[in-house]
């Protein structure tokens, strides 16, 4: 029923953008549907190769959408190689020995040719309503970074215990987070001109830094010095660190398009 409604979603969307091949379309829709193992786990059986393919067509489903959206196509155009493959890597990882490797080297890589990618389209390329759609997915990719990344580095170098990312409030906080991707990425594809998501955004990218940026200073130098001192040291940072958050947001929310009528 879920997977129809995705579905569903998802051409109703391309219905509206009406684009020669859907990419952008069929990307959210996959992400959402492998984001539906993360609330009913029973849709994909308990052995590892099913876990193994299901981590593959989540990781294609987000390549995918890191490389061709708003507009459905690969910018610049050498992109859609490096696509290809990784998707032929990511592909085949479950067929091949050490192919746990394999996929976390091909997505890492991949990842970070998609990233610079869409830092080049938005700068130099889209126009003002593609801006304004791609300002919706990177408000959703927000707090998914904040909640996997952020969180997980927090952890892993700080004397915070590991366990507390197999608390029940950190795994409802997940499958938020990972929902808030294609959730937004569709709202930016509809609705981008209309649906303000500027101050939104900012704000989301200001607190996220700061309560992350805070929570590793305390729990850094916690075993170092006494709890008093720990917090008096961070909230002296508080507002510092707020004024050079504020001042990338800004950066990045307010940067300039060109004005083009032309839509996405």
């Amino acid at each position: 029923m879920l997977a129809a409604f995705v579905c569903a979603s998802a051409a109703l969307i391309a219905a509206r953008r009406r684009p020669r091949v859907p990419w952008i379309e069929l990307g959210l829709s996959s992400v959402a549907v492998t984001n539906l193992a993360t609330i009913l786990p029973s849709l994909v059986d308990d052995s590892v190769d099913a876990a193994s393919w299901a981590l593959t067509a989540a990781i294609a489903a987000w390549l995918l959408v890191l490389f061709t959206f708003p507009d459905g196509r690969p910018a610049p155009r050498w992109t859609l190689w490096v696509l290809a493959s990784a998707a032929v890597v990511v592909g085949i990882s479950p067929l091949i020995p050490s192919g746990d490797s394999v996929r976390t080297v091909g997505f890492a890589s991949a990842f970070s040719v998609g990233v610079g990618a869409q830092v080049w389209r938005f700068r130099w390329r889209s126009t003002v309503p593609k801006r304004q759609a791609t300002k919706w997915l990177l408000a959703g990719l927000v707090p998914a970074a904040a909640v996997f990344v952020g969180t997980g580095q927090v952890v892993s170098i700080t004397s915070l215990d590991t366990a507390i990312l197999d608390q029940q409030w950190y795994l409802a906080v997940s499958v938020i987070a990972i929902w808030l991707v294609p959730v937004a990425g569709s709202i930016g594809l509809i609705a981008a001109g209309r649906a303000p998501i500027d101050g939104l955004l900012r704000a989301m990218m200001v607190v996220a830094g700061l309560i992350l940026t805070i929570s590793w200073v305390y729990f850094a130098i916690l075993p170092t010095v006494d709890a008093t001192w720990s917090a008096a040291i961070t909230v002296a940072l508080v507002l510092p660190v707020r004024a050079v958050f504020d001042r990338r947001a800004t950066r990045i929310v307010c940067a300039k398009g060109y004005a083009s009528p032309v839509g996405l």
